[in-house]
């Protein structure tokens, strides 16, 4: 954010709750949710923040896991991400503070990860202090973007529950064109349109559906 948006410390478990900001990286609007660091921990309030943070993660496109470079063990950040990893989740595994670290430490522990984490993943080496390839990663995000939009028919559902949401929609609006052949009632016809729109609200948020349905039944007849 090129801001201390963030309390930071050394002491690990300072972040307890979960920060979100909109960053625009070449035209494309990113919401980053800064969370606790993921950890095992018999704290109570900071294991809320790893709860909190975990939820997180599973509604997420991309996860960018950070790692302190000057870590000897990654042991627990390995079984951490390999809990985290879904089909559809895009993982960057940055090593952090890589001013304070020589080169052969930070590459080291990219050997570690590559040789854990089975599933592939963009790995990327920073520091937020100095801005060392910071843009790098931003490039990694904004790239990402563009393979989605690239792909076939410009239409990639990444999340599986975005796409079961969709299914669902489908199923309504299809029951509603079924309904239409049989001169069904337009009571029948807006419970099944209400369906749909509460299954795409899933996806876009909070849908009102009254409204919707209010100015699809005062502009258009429905029927034949």
């Amino acid at each position: 954010m090129k801001e201390e948006r963030a309390i930071v410390s050394n002491i690990a478990g300072t972040t307890r709750d979960t920060i979100e900001e909109i960053l625009h990286i070449k035209g494309h609007a990113f919401r980053l949710i800064d969370t606790a660091g993921l950890r095992e921990t018999v704290d109570e309030i900071e294991a809320i923040g790893v709860k909190k943070a975990k939820e997180k993660v599973e509604n997420a496109n991309i996860l960018v896991y950070l790692a302190d470079a000057a870590t000897e063990d990654f042991s627990e950040d390995i079984d951490m991400i390999k809990s985290l990893l879904r089909d559809d989740l895009k993982l960057i595994i940055c090593a952090t503070k890589i001013d304070e670290v020589i080169p052969t430490q930070y590459e080291k522990a990219e050997n570690i990860f590559r040789n854990a984490i089975s599933q592939e993943f963009d790995f990327i080496k920073i520091s937020a202090v100095e801005n060392q390839n910071i843009q790098d990663l931003k490039n990694e995000l904004s790239s990402y973007v563009e393979q989605l939009k690239s792909a076939e028919n410009n239409v990639v559902i990444t999340n599986q529950r975005h796409f079961e949401a969709l299914g669902k929609s489908l199923d309504a609006v299809n029951k509603v064109k079924e309904a239409i052949s049989f001169q069904i009632s337009t009571e029948l016809l807006a419970y099944e349109l209400r369906n749909a729109l509460e299954h795409l609200g899933e996806i876009s948020g909070e849908v009102t559906n009254d409204e919707i349905l209010g100015n699809i039944f005062s502009k258009f007849c429905i029927g034949k």
